[in-house]
């Protein structure tokens, strides 16, 4: 099944009171992780897209379709999975929750925790972002839509950057278990 880098941004952490904002995707390798595919930027500001269209292309991805196509890849994807259930059980009025999270996907916020040594407390700079998601809240308040763009193009950046390296060096792990 192919594997597609999935992350959203949100207003803030919160999803009865938070939205959101955008959704990206961008079809990856499954043997080395590198992009197949341009990222693909879902923004709630443009003209023919809001938070509603967001929920319904989402809702035709990871829903809709009679077997989830992909492998959504991320860090803190269960964040994301549940954000959108709780948006879109507001949204649809119905919960999905069970259809999101039951299904496969690969979060290495784990792998990234144990990088760091166990400890949770920063461990996403293991991924080595130029910048802070707590910030895309702030530029949305001030309408700076191109930063956001910018920090959403950086982290799939340094997102696929650290996944290739996985890829790459974590077979070698299996046989030092074995």
């Amino acid at each position: 099944m192919p594997e597609y880098y999935f992350d959203i941004e949100t207003t803030g952490l919160n999803p009865t009171k938070d939205r959101i904002i955008t959704f990206q995707f961008q079809e990856l390798s499954q043997v080395s992780g590198i992009p197949l595919t341009k990222l693909v930027i879902a923004k709630e500001w443009d003209d023919d897209c809001s938070e509603g269209a967001i929920l319904e292309w989402m809702k035709e991805l990871l829903i809709d379709s009679p077997f989830w196509k992909f492998v959504p890849v991320g860090n803190n994807l269960l964040f994301d999975l549940s954000f959108i259930a709780a948006r879109m059980r507001a949204y649809f009025h119905t919960d999905f929750s069970m259809q999101l999270i039951n299904r496969p996907f690969i979060d290495i916020k784990h792998i990234l925790v144990m990088i760091n040594g166990g400890h949770f407390r920063n461990y996403s700079r293991m991924i080595s972002k130029t910048d802070l998601g707590s910030n895309v809240p702030i530029w949305y308040q001030k309408r700076q839509y191109e930063k956001i763009v910018n920090y959403v193009e950086m982290e799939a950046e340094a997102f696929v950057r650290t996944y290739g390296i996985l890829k790459r060096n974590l077979p070698a792990l299996a046989g030092l278990i074995m």
